[in-house]
């Protein structure tokens, strides 16, 4: 585990210029100097990112700790020096006087009771299509859109919020991608060639030629009367289409291997090549295309769109490759990004990169400063991400798995984390106090938190080893109650903790309870689920809690809510059992729901008349006014595996795995939908609201987030 978590891409890009660069700052925070200075903290602090300097969590990593110091000390002498010499006043009159939505406030967030995580990069709908997603293109509207099984899926766009398909071509391809121009869209049809399909009436498209191409065709770009076919073993390959009822090859190069990716800016046409990178090939004549140089890459070339004097490459696992095109016949790398997860298709709009990253999806890249490109935001789809398109102010991005999904990019940054605390070992739930996080770590047991520690920040007061795994914990008065899980160790089952001191936790009461995976409590009970079966444990004399009744489930249980009457169990295949505990002796299942073992209930949350159910394929709201017949009246696909879920007034917070935090509107239980996302460094596994913040349990840190503004 701990290889899995050192190797994530570091997502908190920000959280060292917020905590150190930024506070030397203070002072001028509010005026057009402070908001000039935070601008160049941010760019020196993206500086060091790209050259490595920084570490996953944010901070300095450097071979020398004198060299770490120096840097530091550099910065406050800079400072100093700008402050001293008067210059800071013309630095106020030449930058831009912009509040930066990354850094709503400072860098514990002080005084800030919420966001609007609507305010920045989020999802706005998505649309599922008949098969698998694959291709898209925009024009106006409308989203053309490719289906493995059913052809072109004609998308309505007029309502961003609710698009509709309006029209399909139903027909069987196997094409990868697509684009639209004027009343035709070109269709790579992979070992069908290309295909050409007249949309001039929207509803009703049709295939109006067909021509075979020597090779897989991969992707297509046109210009004029030509299509440029990117055609895998077979190169380049151009196409008249001046009579798009009757094309005709005209023209051919060949690429160095496998030609993946195309785009055409005037007299050239740019081809990425599987394992050779980018090629640049002269189109003034397109019956002679000739290729005038190459700029090889280190991953698997993809895509390629091209701004300016630069091209921007979808490189695969190695992220994102910026290539000066200045010289068409000596294209350079001149800067390059990583991403965490595989990208194969990017398109570009003014200031920045938009890429499908395959397990990530839509990662939005500041390329203001080609030679050092920052990702700066990110919005997660259920699925492997395909390909992505962007019109105005909405990016439209395919999952093969979920469809199509249109995400407002109006403000391509990602909302901001309100602080973090790093920890020693992987964090798997966390409890609130008014003042303190308790977290139950895999080993050694549990870690105290003070909220506001020296200056404000979090920092670790105390911590317990407990001898055996630990999966979950659960607050009550003066005592937290953790779930133990380790067929190895004696302290499996329930373990009662005094945390009345918050220095120095004490073990105080144990019951041996078999595997346990998750806790609650409710007045005098205890509450364990593990394996199969849920356990009631009186807890009234905490030193010497004792198993009063149990009761067998159908699935493996994976969590457990309380709330009135009735233990809501997260049953994993079977999604939700209701369980009658007002006899703690003879606990009784009143209802269940399953979904023929294709749930993945991995967490629950009550509210109300609502279950709150969260996993691996996305939420689950479930109405429980008639205990004995709970009812699903919705549900959402989330990107990640759902791992934990909280709900505060009209809002859930699941945490996501790999996927962060996905923030949910859930003031319509029927209609729920994604407001946004935030993106954690590591592996988010536990979640908790108290007072304006969401707590996360998130691999080898804690991280914390600021609650949704509601209405």
């Amino acid at each position: 585990m701990t290889r899995i978590f050192a190797a994530q891409w570091n997502k908190s890009i920000y959280n060292y210029y917020r905590l150190t660069l930024i506070g030397h700052f203070k002072i001028l925070a509010g005026t057009s100097v402070g908001v000039c200075l935070h601008a160049i903290a941010r760019r020196v602090y993206c500086r060091a990112l790209t050259a490595g300097c920084i570490s996953k969590g944010g901070y300095l990593r450097m071979k020398s700790r004198k060299l770490k110091a120096g840097v530091v000390a550099a910065l406050s002498r800079l400072f100093v020096f700008l402050l001293a010499s008067g210059l800071i006043c013309v630095l106020a009159t030449s930058c831009t006087d912009e509040s930066d939505p990354l850094e709503p406030g400072g860098d514990t967030g002080e005084g800030i009771d919420c966001i609007d995580y609507r305010s920045y990069i989020h999802s706005v709908s998505s649309l599922d299509t008949p098969s698998y997603a694959t291709g898209v293109s925009v024009a106006g509207d409308y989203a053309y859109v490719l289906d493995e099984r059913y052809g072109l899926q004609v998308v309505d766009m007029r309502s961003p919020e609710s698009p509709v398909i309006i029209g399909s071509q139903d027909e069987r391809i196997y094409a990868t991608n697509l684009e639209v121009s004027g009343d035709y869209a070109y269709v790579a049809n992979s070992g069908s060639g290309l295909q050409i399909v007249n949309i001039s009436v929207s509803s009703d498209p049709v295939v109006v030629a067909q021509i075979d191409t020597p090779s897989y065709a991969r992707d297509v770009a046109v210009s004029g009367n030509h299509a440029f076919v990117a055609c895998a073993y077979s190169g380049l390959q151009v196409i008249l289409v001046s009579v798009p009822g009757s094309p005709a090859i005209v023209g051919s190069v060949d690429t160095l291997y496998d030609a993946t990716g195309i785009t055409v800016s005037g007299d050239y046409a740019y081809v990425t090549d599987l394992r050779d990178g980018l090629l640049v090939i002269d189109i003034s004549n397109p019956e002679l295309p000739e290729v005038l140089g190459s700029a090889g890459t280190p991953g698997s070339a993809y895509d390629v769109q091209v701004s300016g004097d630069y091209a921007y490459v979808a490189d695969g696992e190695s992220g994102v490759q910026v290539i000066d095109i200045s010289l068409p016949g000596a294209p350079v790398i001149v800067g390059s990004v990583e991403t965490p997860s595989q990208v194969r298709d990017i398109d570009v709009c003014g200031s920045y990169a938009f890429v499908a990253s395959r397990n990530s999806g839509l990662l939005s890249i500041d390329i203001s400063i080609p030679g050092s490109p920052v990702i700066v935001g990110f919005s997660a789809v259920a699925g492997e991400s395909q390909r992505v398109a962007v019109s105005g102010d909405y990016a439209c991005l395919t999952s093969r798995q979920s469809g199509l999904h249109l995400i407002d990019i109006s403000t391509p940054e990602s909302p901001p984390l309100a602080g973090h605390i790093d920890i020693p070992c992987a964090a798997r739930d966390v409890a609130c106090s008014d003042d303190y996080a308790y977290v139950a770590f895999a080993y050694p047991g549990l870690l105290v938190v003070s909220k506001e520690g020296s200056g404000g920040l979090p920092e670790m007061t105390g911590s317990l080893g407990t001898l055996c795994y630990v999966r979950g914990v659960a607050l009550s008065g003066n005592y937290a109650f953790m779930a133990g899980d380790d067929d190895m160790s004696s302290y499996t089952g329930l373990l009662v903790i005094d945390i009345r001191r918050a220095t120095a936790p004490a073990l105080v009461g144990h019951v041996n309870a078999g595997e346990c995976l998750a806790v609650a409590v409710l007045g005098d009970y205890a509450y364990l689920v593990g394996s199969r079966s849920l356990k009631v444990i009186d807890i009234s004399t905490p030193e010497s809690p004792a198993v009063t009744g149990s009761v067998v489930t159908p699935g493996q249980c994976k969590d457990v809510a309380v709330s009135g009457a009735y233990a809501y169990v997260a049953d994993y295949y079977n999604l939700i059992q209701v369980i009658d505990i007002r006899s703690a002796e003879t606990p009784v299942i009143a209802g269940s729901l399953t979904m023929d073992g294709r749930a993945y209930a991995r967490s629950v949350a009550v509210s109300g008349e609502y279950a709150y159910v969260a996993g691996g394929l996305g939420l689950y709201v479930v109405y429980i006014g008639i205990p004995e017949s709970p009812t699903i009246i919705a549900t959402l696909a989330t990107p990640g595996e759902g791992e934990d879920i909280a709900v505060a007034g009209d809002i859930a917070y699941i945490a996501d795995g790999y996927s962060g935090l996905q923030v949910i509107d859930v003031s319509l239980p029927g209609f729920p939908f994604i407001v946004g996302s935030v993106e954690t460094p590591g592996y988010a596994q536990g979640v908790e609201v108290s007072g304006d913040r969401v707590w996360l349990a998130d691999g080898y840190s804690l991280q914390i987030a600021y609650r949704h503004c509601e209405l």
